[in-house]
Parts: structure tokens; sequence; C-alpha cells
């Protein structure tokens, strides 16, 4: 066997390791960038209790005991296993969301490698993988803070323009701009439109940021389904979020963050042109 199949054999195997350590690195950025971000939006907040943090400094830590992790618990995935998901020091729960959240990235790099390699490059492969990393922690922060971040929608956007001129997915550079120009205007008319009309915010700035971020990766003949698909997870996660099981998890804010819902679908439309 050449040595060159063997070393192709392992690419799966590499990518899930490096999804999880990732994953590991998005659990920090979940966690740290609002904060960072409440910081320095007013006085008062720099002023608040909220730690000055970056998503560099400090090191790992346990929030409630405070000390540090060590390097042997901070491996991926396995070291929440190990330590059967609390703290070593103060025995305080690790949220699950953290194992979660390297465990399904890691399985997302698997399968992004052994469904597209070797037909597309490991290029393509890894706009694809930044695309969903991107998404992904999009929608989890709007789901904990209704928060969508510039500092992660615009190099989405960028992103999506560049792999539209490299050729790494199947949407020409006029129309990966043309969608994000169209959709971005016609949901910045629809934002302000309901906010005359309804006397409050419907659709956020982040959500029409967002729409025009991922409209750059979808093309201008896609922007139809973007906006319906979104439309349709966001209204079937309403009718969910309504249900008794959940219906007291959303006692103090009528909101629903709708930045999933158009994370998801673009994702799926994404993988149906890589895969069409």
């Amino acid at each position: 066997m050449r040595i060159e199949t063997i070393i192709t054999a392992w690419y799966p195997w590499l990518a899930l390791g490096l999804g999880l350590f990732i994953g590991s690195f998005l659990n920090v950025v979940i966690y740290r960038l609002p904060i960072m971000m409440m910081r320095s939006v007013t006085e008062k907040a720099i002023q608040s209790d909220r730690p000055d943090v970056n998503l560099w400094w400090p090191p790992s830590h346990c929030p409630h005991c405070q000390h540090a992790v060590m390097p042997w618990d901070n491996i991926p995935l396995f070291s929440w296993l190990l330590l059967r998901g609390r703290c070593r020091y103060c025995k305080c729960a690790i949220p699950a969301l953290y194992p979660l959240s390297e465990l399904a990235t890691g399985m997302v790099f698997f399968a992004l490698v052994t469904g597209y390699f070797p037909q597309f490059t490991l290029i393509q492969i890894l706009f694809l993988a930044c695309f969903f990393c991107l998404a992904y922690t999009l929608a989890v922060i709007d789901i904990k803070t209704f928060l969508l971040p510039d500092g992660l929608v615009y190099p989405l956007l960028w992103l999506g323009l560049a792999a539209s001129v490299l050729n790494i997915i199947p949407v020409s550079p006029r129309d990966s701009v043309m969608g994000a120009i169209v959709i971005g205007a016609f949901t910045w008319l629809l934002a302000h439109g309901y906010a005359w009309l309804g006397k409050r915010e419907g659709l956020g700035g982040g959500d029409v940021k967002l729409y025009t971020a991922c409209a750059a990766w979808v093309g201008l003949n896609h922007i139809a389904e973007l906006m319906l698909g979104s439309a349709v997870l966001g209204v079937l996660a309403f009718f969910i979020r309504g249900l008794p099981p959940f219906r007291r998890l959303n006692t103090t804010n009528p909101y629903l963050p709708f930045g999933p819902a158009i994370a998801v679908t673009a994702l799926l439309i994404l993988h149906m042109e890589v895969l069409h």
C-alpha cells in the first residue's frame, strides 16, 4: 500500500481530532465574546462587575472557584468525561454544552472530510468547515444572549465573497455580491418597516447582517429559499417554545432568537448546492 493512501485514510480521524480542539475554542468564543461586547458598549458596562477578559486571557478557569484548569483537565471531550462533568476542585457542574460543542464540531469535521474528500480539495473543505464554525458560534451566542457579534458576522461575509472568487463554492462572484446586496437591502427595509408600523423591533440589525453574510455563500438564486426556510424554522421554533416542557424556560423574554434559523437554513442550502 502506498504511503499516500495510508496518510489519506487518516484524514477523517485527523479532522475529528482537529474538530474537537476547534470546538473547545468555539466554547471560549461563545462564553467570552458577549462579555467583551457588553463591557465595550457603555461606561456603565465597563464599571460593572463583568470580568475583564478577552479571548486569550485569563487562561481557562472554573467560574465558580476561580481555580485554573490544568492542561490535563482541558483535553476536549475526554477531560469532561473523566471528571464526570464536574470541576476537579469545587465539584461544581461543568455545562454539558462544552463537550457537546466539541463533539459536534469534531463530528462535522469528520463528516466533511469523509463525504467530500477527495472529490473536493482540502481547501474547499476548510472553507466549508469555517462556515460551520462561524454559523454555529453565532447561533449559540444568539440563543444565549440575543447578540450576533459583528466580529463573527463580517468574517462570514468576507469568507463567502472570497469563496466565490476562488471558485470554492458553486456561486459566481457576481451572484455572491448581488445576493448579499439584495437580501441585505430587502431585510433592512423589512426590519425598519415593521418597526415603524408595529412600534417595536421585529427583525434585529444583527439578523439583517447575518442574512447578508449567508447570502454571499448561497448566491442570488437562493435568497428566496434562505428567507422562506429560515421563516419556517423560526415559526416552528416559536411553536416548540410554547409547548409545556419549554414554556417555563421562556418567562422573561417574549422575543425569539432568529439567528439559528438563518444559520441552519444557509448551511442546508450551501451543502445541497455543493452536493448538486
